[in-house]
């Protein structure tokens, strides 16, 4: 009867352990992944962000953006960019939020096969959709350089995910 008790008691403690860490909010740190047309010398070449970024509240944070290529469009190609923002949220309802970015960016870009470094203030908007606690999926424009003559934004389409 003893070892019953026990074993009842440890299985309890473990299925009741598993829901008391279900209904912990997701940590501050996020990550995403986008998939990005970018419009660049009248030029569309694609390409793919990698973000990362801590929530300091729900209505502030710092991120960062690393781009590398997808495709060349007329003769002009992304090969990597790295951008970092400071991001302000306004929740809208519990599943939707609308934020704007400021911050940096530095793109390396060829242009007619020739490769330079573009580097100025960065700056976007965008809307999340919340699929759960930790899952979100994201939609933003991002003006990543506007230096040498080149301005590059990006309209991007992605998912992020709170550890």
């Amino acid at each position: 009867m003893m070892r019953t008790t026990i074993w009842i008691m440890l299985l309890a403690g473990a299925l009741g352990s598993g829901i008391a860490l279900a209904q912990q909010p997701p940590s501050p740190i996020y990550v995403g992944f986008d998939y990005t047309t970018l419009n660049a010398d009248g030029t569309n070449p694609t390409a793919y962000v990698i973000r990362g970024g801590y929530r300091f509240t729900d209505y502030f944070a710092a991120e960062a953006h690393f781009l590398t290529s997808g495709s060349t469009s007329g003769g002009n190609k992304l090969q990597t960019g790295l951008a970092a923002f400071i991001r302000g949220d306004i929740p809208v309802g519990k599943r939707f939020s609308v934020y704007g970015l400021a911050g940096y960016g530095s793109i390396d870009f060829s242009r007619a096969g020739v490769k330079d470094t573009y580097a100025s203030p960065a700056y976007g908007t965008g809307i999340t959709f919340a699929l759960s606690p930790m899952t979100a999926l994201n939609l933003d424009y991002i003006s990543y350089a506007n230096a040498k003559g080149l301005t590059m934004c990006s309209l991007n389409a992605g998912v992020m995910y709170s550890f």
